[in-house]
């Protein structure tokens, strides 16, 4: 279990540059199995200069992943993919969105 959360700001710089004022909320839950896990990571952000009605984005998410070993040193990799599906968002936005992942985790004894 955990969380991010950010908030990013435009400071300065050129005055017709597109001025920026955004959230990114993430809860993060997993579920261990033996040999995947589940992941529940939904993302709320919100846009705080758009125009009202349209500042908000609210996903619920699945995701399904593994953590494998490949190579002659077994190289830990954790692959997965998961489902976004936006359930609040401006009248631009995608209504869903999938996400596949891999990332080469680097443990300092393999080095």
């Amino acid at each position: 279990m955990g969380a991010i959360v950010n908030n990013v700001w435009s400071v300065g710089g050129d005055e017709a540059a597109p001025k920026v004022n955004v959230l990114t909320l993430q809860p993060l839950i997993s579920y261990n199995f033996p040999d995947f896990y589940f992941a529940f990571s939904p993302i709320v952000t919100a846009n705080w200069d758009a125009s009202s009605g349209q500042q908000w984005t609210a996903s619920l998410s699945l995701g399904v992943g593994k953590l494998l070993r490949v190579g002659s040193k077994g190289l830990p990799i954790n692959v997965n993919v998961s489902y976004y599906n936006n359930v609040v968002k401006p009248d631009n936005a995608a209504a869903w969105t999938l996400r596949a992942m891999e990332t080469s985790l680097l443990p300092a004894s393999i080095l």
